[in-house]
């Protein structure tokens, strides 16, 4: 049972706040990993820092509550939609509604 609905909806917005983290830092890197001259350790290395906090994050919000849990998980749900809406490659006019140019 919820004992406390502002804490779980806290744990919600701790989610959310963890998987933009995330998602931002996984675009940031992959602009960069195009660019650059030895690009694995840069993957690899954001991978571990990215998955570090967002695990460390869950761990300290979740605190042994299953409720807490699935609020922060849903929150990094969220996150993830959020992303790849706002940061989707653009597409011109013509791919986008099948119309044609004329």
């Amino acid at each position: 049972m919820i004992e406390d609905p502002l804490i779980t909806a806290l744990a919600g917005l701790t989610g959310l706040a963890l998987g933009l983290f995330f998602f931002a830092g996984l675009r940031w890197t992959l602009r960069r990993a195009a660019a650059a001259r030895r690009p694995v350790p840069l993957l690899l290395g954001s991978f571990a820092v990215r998955v570090g906090i967002v695990v460390l994050g869950l761990a300290l919000v979740g605190q042994d509550r299953w409720d807490r849990y699935v609020a922060a998980l849903l929150g990094f749900l969220v996150a993830r939609i959020v992303a790849v809406h706002v940061w989707r490659p653009e597409r011109d006019e013509a791919q986008a509604g099948g119309e044609d140019a004329a």
